[in-house]
């Protein structure tokens, strides 16, 4: 049964009595004419049939939003939007101003009315998509540009940059969400977001005139450094050109592509030190000994076949800086300044290479795959001049030995057994070497003793060598540079090395071999260097060998 409502006008305030205020709160549905986001909702409606109808009307959405900010369009999924419609605050909203709309109604001001939908905010997944917005939407303003077609320049027009602000963004999802009309495309809703546009300063005739001006400037540019001359082509030099980024523009070259071309200048421009070649005396067996021995200088006269002559260099700073002034003043001819860089090795120098310092001898039988590689590393190395201060690697100069290089499988020692690699058997190489070294008086600074012990080098004073792990290094510690002379025969290699060591005096002294547990033995070997003073040095290098295998 209804209640009677009673209204009196009193004084000209309308008065609704308590039955008539029970009436209006009385149930919670929604009252005639209410709208949720311009949605017609049907009256009566409870708070859970309400709530149904809200979550019909936001799952018939389309799943994606396409937020249109200025001449950008960012696609976007709405359930990863990180705000959404909150059905029950936004139900509760509805059905509060419903019962006082209804009791509005009872004193004649109408019940229809509109009600905002509320939302719940993931704060970290908004900020996410924020920043996703404002970032594909920005546009950069863009001045314009130049590019060379082959023949000629042509304009690219400048465009206007745009921005928006994350506040403005998250205002434009906000309404996007809160908005719950089914009258939407397909694939999706579109909705905008406010931009600001930042106009671009420059013209079209402002970059048809610095066209004009690069193409009419255009020439072959001839470099001169030195002695040497090299020529930049129009077609190498004309893809440089653009303009600045900034306004007023002007022309200017592209960073990239002209550090690219200034470096291929400069290389041709600059030319590499040339050092002196030495013609060396017919090669001698002199010394082979294996243990004790002593070894002395001996006069040698070892001129220059090819004198040494100096190189030049141009730096790519400074070819990039004539190539920048070629585009602000086209000529056809520039002077750079070129660096000198001096032989390492004087004229002065190669004219002290007066003795031989050091030599050894060692053996082998004749026609075994290993001596190939012997004569070719030997080969490689003759002639190599270490100047002052300088050291010499076996592996820094001759590298990897290759198939390719001419090296050829060979038996070495490989975790004390033989194994066939190619390139094997140089070892005997690198003992000879350091033994021409040791009696050179020169400062050994790397070397490694085989595992095992050879019979046929010298015990405790020889080496072995593997790329790159195992090298052979000495330093020249002399003020006159280091010729190395190799010669080998059939069954003999020397390596003799020439300069002047201050006439050092070289003295091996070897000690007893002492067995060693589970090894084969140990044994210490002495260098004792003497000046022409009469001042000595001595110098102590102790090895450990293994058993040889069964067989060797």
């Amino acid at each position: 049964m209804k209640r009677l409502v009673v209204a009196t006008l009193v004084g000209g305030v309308v008065v609704v009595s308590a039955a008539g205020i029970a009436y209006a709160q009385s149930p919670r549905t929604t009252a005639s004419g209410t709208r949720i986001a311009g949605v017609p909702i049907a009256p009566g409606l409870t708070q859970k049939a309400l709530e149904q109808r809200l979550q019909l009307l936001i799952e018939a959405q389309p799943s994606s939003l396409h937020l249109i900010a200025g001449t950008r369009t960012v696609d976007l999924v709405r359930k990863d939007l990180g705000v959404a419609v909150d059905v029950t605050a936004t139900a509760k909203r509805t059905l509060a101003t419903s019962g006082r709309r209804r009791l509005l109604g009872l004193i004649g001001f109408g019940s229809g009315h509109e009600v905002e939908p509320r939302l719940s905010v993931d704060a970290l997944r908004l900020s996410s998509t924020v920043l996703k917005v404002v970032t594909t939407s920005k546009v950069d303003v863009f001045h314009g540009d130049l590019t060379w077609q082959g023949s000629r320049y042509v304009v690219k027009p400048p465009t206007n940059g745009q921005s928006a602000t994350a506040g403005d963004v998250r205002s434009a999802l906000q309404a996007a969400v809160r908005h719950l009309s089914t009258s939407t495309d397909a694939d999706g809703t579109d909705a905008e977001v406010a931009v600001t546009q930042q106009p671009a300063e420059a013209t079209q005739a402002d970059l048809d005139a610095l066209a004009a001006q690069a193409q009419a400037g255009l020439q072959p540019i001839r470099l001169v450094a030195a002695d040497l001359t090299t020529t930049v082509s129009v077609a190498d030099f004309a893809p440089l050109v653009t303009v600045t980024a900034t306004t007023p523009l002007a022309l200017a070259l592209r960073t990239d592509l002209t550090k690219t071309l200034a470096t291929r200048v400069a290389a041709n421009l600059s030319s590499a030190a040339r050092e002196p070649r030495f013609t060396t005396p017919p090669s001698a067996v002199l010394l082979t000994e294996q243990g004790n021995t002593r070894w002395s200088p001996r006069p040698a006269t070892v001129p220059t076949s090819v004198p040494g002559h100096i190189g030049h260099t141009v730096g790519v700073a400074s070819v990039t800086a004539a190539l920048t002034t070629a585009l602000r003043e086209p000529q056809p001819q520039m002077t750079l300044e070129a660096d000198i860089v001096p032989p390492a090795v004087s004229p002065a120098l190669a004219g002290r290479v007066n003795a031989l310092i050091g030599t050894f001898t060692t053996y082998y039988g004749c026609c075994q795959p290993r001596v190939r590689n012997i004569q070719l590393i030997a080969r490689t190395i003759d002639g190599t001049v270490i100047a002052p201060g300088e050291s010499f690697s076996l592996n820094g100069i001759v590298g990897r030995r290759t198939l390719a290089k001419g090296y050829v499988e060979a038996p070495y020692i490989l975790n004390g057994k033989l194994e066939l690699d190619v390139g094997g058997g140089i070892s005997q190489f690198a003992t000879t070497m350091y033994n021409a070294a040791f009696f050179g008086g020169l400062q050994l600074d790397r070397h490694q003793a085989h595992s095992f012990y050879i019979s046929r080098y010298p015990v405790g004073r020889e080496a072995t060598v593997n790329f790159p792990d195992i090298n052979l290094a000495w330093t020249n510690n002399t003020g006159v540079p280091v010729v190395i002379d190799t010669a080998t025969t059939g069954t003999s290699l020397t390596v003799s090395l020439y300069g002047d060591n201050g006439g050092r005096t070289v003295s091996a002294s070897t000690g007893e071999r002492l067995p060693v547990p589970g090894k084969d033995f140990r044994i210490t070997v002495t260098r004792t260097l003497t000046g022409p003073e009469g001042k000595s040095t001595t110098e102590k290098t102790t090895t450990t060998y293994d058993k040889p295998p069964a067989g060797e």
